[in-house]
């Protein structure tokens, strides 16, 4: 297997992007946190909601006259604006948050298989009795319960 990722974060480094992210995070006090009670009762928004809502504020913006007596512009505006803001925000975040799992996906693949070739050759030096190979290959065999030697077939009743 080919070594895709060969890079290594430092504690430094780990705690200042850490840090750095908790004063974005900070930037932004008022965000909610929603229950799953509460996603499912909120009305949701894709593509095509956005560019009706936008649209609509547009056509409220230049004929008031039609807007009932308790809608409030001032309020919608906010609303409008803040989706468009925090849509460019998630869409920077989404991206990273995407290279993080991906780059953290390589990451383990490569160790799994790494792990697997260390695994499988204590595995093999403990069937050939060499000295300290069955502890540890009876310490990692627990990653893979119920794989042990081939069950004989029970024959079947017609």
């Amino acid at each position: 297997m080919e070594n895709q990722v060969s890079m290594e974060i430092t504690p430094l480094i780990q705690a200042d992007v850490i840090a750095k992210l908790n004063d974005v995070i900070g930037l932004l006090p008022d965000l909610f946190s929603l229950t799953a009670d509460q996603r499912r009762e909120v009305l949701k928004m894709g593509d095509k909601s956005t560019a009706f809502v936008s649209h609509t504020f547009a056509h409220a913006e230049q004929h008031g006259e039609f807007c009932p007596s308790y809608l409030d512009m001032v309020e919608f505006k906010k609303d409008v604006d803040l989706d468009k803001v925090i849509y460019s925000i998630k869409t920077v975040v989404e991206a990273f948050l995407s290279n993080l799992e991906d780059t953290r996906m390589i990451a383990g693949s490569e160790g799994f298989y790494e792990a697997l070739a260390y695994y499988n050759s204590v595995k093999e030096a403990a069937k050939n009795n060499v000295p300290n190979a069955k502890a540890i290959y009876d310490d990692l065999k627990a990653r893979f319960p119920g794989r042990g030697p081939a069950k004989p077939a029970t024959p079947s009743t017609i």
